[in-house]
């Protein structure tokens, strides 16, 4: 294997990796809209209770 098709190939693989981890971040971004969005509306009695407990 040459050095071009060594290149080509690391290239290769550093776009694969770089497309999962885009993947991966997106569901993250969907799951961290899909907490907010639960957590909207919520009043901050949980932060009350917790630091009346302390």
């Amino acid at each position: 294997m040459n050095e071009f098709s060594q290149l080509l190939q690391i290239t290769q693989d550093l776009m694969a990796t770089v497309e999962t981890q885009q993947l991966q971040i997106n569901g993250m971004r969907e799951q961290i809209a899909a907490h907010s969005e639960a957590t909207q509306g919520q009043p901050p009695k949980q932060t009350v209770n917790n630091q009346e407990a302390v």
